[in-house]
């Protein structure tokens, strides 16, 4: 003890200095003591059973065996299961939904090469991601149907680019063609439709326009989202100003157009080409089930309110919820006390692995000496393990060989699964089925083994053996714990992070995109937002009406000047006409003249 000061009566310990941080350290040396599992028991009943019984060939020893086998094959049966039930399942589901989100293993965002095979209902374009069906999707991109520019989309411009189109967009042009003809015939009513247009040759750009309304609606999948359009603001420019005759200017008739639109068997459904129906229960499984909220809409003229139901889904609020700082922590906390679980079985198996190699043979002791048998004061008998036999050492470094490679294999399944959780409750259910899975090799071992032969093996003296690696670090075990931390932490932060940016956030930008056509990074949503919908009631389809009312004087005028063409034309020139329409017919009369003369 350094010497101290006394002041009076009070006896106080006053030290010289104040002593800075101790280094504290340790001898190198590792302690194996017996454990509750089956490994221990593998390990250390066959050299005790020698020296009991003076064979390892017991009963006992076959069942350590057993037990060791048993474990490892429940473990890897339920891995497997856990693995390509649940982990690959979830995986394709995501595959499924988007294109860059990881179907198998850590795969980075990125392009689709080559076609679109259409396996997955979003695709990447540019920072955005494209969730509409093929037939939505191009009524945004005239410029590539109207390939010449001149103001027609055309069927020979829709023969021309067949196939470009068909493996961009994973849909035939043509059936979209004929599906803008129709709809825009359905709406004769409505719009006079030229003759052209009629007989399916040619879409002129008013008409486009025209159809496209319709075609966007029913992009918005089915009529539970009319009530997320009209809350949205999209009908507000229509009931405003009364400019649109198939929307109204009343809420109960412009949900009537969204329902007619959407409902099973209505106009999308008839209308649309098949790649349609199949994205349309496509998306209705991936978003998983809806949930319901109540909104009331005020009409932006009359300011008669009206309340209706908005939908989301249970996908993207499971996402939505996992973004959150709360779960991020949670997720965390479980990863971290996972994977500190992983790292105290690694440890073991490093304490296993230094034994095989370090720990003295049997052969360097006289026969019977290699185990010691201990009398305790009250009469007890214990072990002490000396040296261990050749072929025991290969079979137990076979064993831990094994038990890394099913330790290597929980690692990446646990993490695997609980990754994919995007819930409190899936996220702790998870870590227990983990943990179960991580227990079998004790559950085997307490419930299978008597407490006799448990006790034979647990009473073992612990074994020292000279630690393996860097000297300075094995002599600075307190120093090697903080370290083993600081990285466990890390790994956990490293994971997370890579998860959130390949996975997490493209799955949630796709998801808003895809089940309720939201997201700054959703195509749909900034190309057909309040802004487009306000325009194209307000200005375009008036316009379109206008455009409309031009081409019909075209058309009546054209028709004028063939009929007064018709009506002057003289006899010769009619001749000339049939001659030209008819080579054939005109070649032979000329053959015949020339006979004649």
């Amino acid at each position: 003890m350094p010497p101290a000061q006394y002041e009076g009566d009070r006896q106080e310990y006053i030290p010289d200095q104040q002593p800075g941080m101790m280094d504290d350290t340790e001898e190198p040396e590792l302690e194996l003591t017996a454990t509750e599992d089956v490994y221990s028991y593998f390990m250390f009943i066959a050299p005790t059973e020698e020296k009991k019984e003076g064979t390892s060939r017991t009963l006992d020893t076959l069942v350590a065996y057993l037990l060791v086998t048993l474990n490892l094959v429940f473990q890897a049966i339920l891995l497997y299961a856990i693995f390509y039930r649940v982990v690959l399942k979830t995986s394709q589901w995501r595959s499924g939904i988007t294109e860059f989100a990881p179907s198998s293993g850590w795969n980075l965002m990125g392009d689709v090469a080559g076609c679109n095979d259409g396996s997955s209902m979003c695709v990447l374009e540019g920072p955005n991601v494209t969730c509409a069906p093929p037939s939505v999707q191009l009524t945004s991109r005239w410029d590539e149907l109207d390939t010449n520019g001149d103001g027609m989309w055309t069927r020979e411009e829709v023969e021309a680019a067949r196939e470009e189109l068909k493996c961009k967009y994973v849909v035939d042009p043509l059936e979209v063609f004929d599906v803008f003809v129709k709809t825009v015939v359905n709406r004769e009513g409505i719009i006079w439709v030229h003759p052209d247009l009629k007989a399916g040759k040619v879409i002129h750009k008013p008409y486009f326009t025209y159809a496209a309304g319709d075609i966007i609606m029913c992009g918005y999948r089915n009529k539970d989202m009319c009530g997320n359009v009209l809350e949205r603001g999209f009908f507000d420019a229509a009931l405003e100003h009364n400019t649109v005759p198939r929307v109204g200017n009343t809420i109960n008739s412009a949900m009537k157009y969204c329902y007619d639109l959407l409902k099973p068997g209505g106009f999308c459904d008839i209308t649309l080409p098949s790649t349609y129906a199949v994205w349309k229960i496509e998306s209705t499984q991936e978003c998983l089930n809806p949930e319901y909220s109540k909104f009331v809409y005020t009409h932006p003229k009359t300011k008669v309110q009206k309340a209706n139901l908005a939908v989301d889904y249970d996908a993207r609020q499971s996402y939505e919820m996992s973004k959150t700082a709360l779960f991020k922590f949670f997720l965390f906390i479980v990863l971290s006390i996972w994977t500190l679980s992983m790292v105290y079985e690694f440890k073991q198996i490093v304490i296993v692995f230094t034994w095989v190699g370090k720990f003295p043979s049997s052969k360097d002791f006289s026969p019977g000496e290699a185990v010691a048998e201990i009398k305790e004061d009250d009469g007890s008998v214990t072990y002490e393990i000396r040296g261990i036999d050749p072929g025991h050492r290969s079979v137990v470094g076979f064993i831990t060989v094994l038990r890394t490679v099913m330790l290597l294999v929980l690692s990446w399944v646990g993490m695997s699964l609980l990754l994919k959780s995007t819930s409190y409750m899936d996220l702790v259910m998870d870590a227990v089925g983990l943990v179960f899975i991580l227990e079998i090799a004790g559950l085997l071992y307490t419930q299978i083994l008597r407490p006799q032969i448990r006790e034979q093996t647990e009473s073992l003296k612990p074994m020292v053996i000279q630690a393996a690696g860097w000297d300075w670090l094995n002599r600075r075990p307190a120093f090697l714990d903080l370290l083993w931390l600081a990285l466990v932490f890390i790994i956990v932060f490293l994971l997370m992070y890579f998860h959130y940016t390949t996975t997490v956030n493209p799955m949630y930008k796709a998801l808003e995109c895809a089940c309720i056509g939201v997201g700054e990074g959703c195509r749909e949503a900034n190309q057909f937002s309040k802004v487009f919908w306000d325009n194209y009631w307000q200005v375009e389809t008036p316009k379109v009406f206008a455009d409309v009312e031009v081409l019909k004087g075209g058309a009546s005028l054209l028709q004028a000047k063939h009929k007064e063409k018709a009506k002057i034309m003289p006899p010769k020139a009619e001749e000339v006409i049939k001659r030209i329409v008819n080579p054939r017919t005109a070649r032979r009369r000329t053959l015949a003249a020339e006979k004649g003369a």
